[in-house]
């Protein structure tokens, strides 16, 4: 058997839930759906928004150089100033 302090707390649970919808005011004669279509409206806004957002970042992210590409540029660099270094020190023997 169920104990009877479970089955009061589900009774109060329940007349919460039935107050609560008794509280909303139902939906009007169109039973909700204006405002369930305004809501939807929202959020196809939101997404399309969302949908330019994530454009934009694929756009950025595809111009990220790679790592190779740093690796060669950093290697570049190093013989760069390397050839310079001796150059000067040749120059002022």
């Amino acid at each position: 058997m169920s104990d009877p302090i479970q089955i009061d707390e589900a009774r109060r649970r329940r007349d919460r839930a039935l107050a609560e919808v008794a509280r909303s005011g139902g939906g009007g004669h169109d039973g909700g759906m204006s405002d369930l279509e305004r809501r939807v409206g929202s959020l196809e806004t939101k997404v399309d928004q969302m949908r330019v957002d994530l454009a934009e970042l694929k756009g950025k992210v595809s111009q990220l150089p790679t790592v190779w590409t740093l690796v060669f540029a950093n290697f570049g660099l190093a013989v760069t100033v390397s050839a310079l270094v001796f150059a000067i020190a040749r120059a002022m023997k």
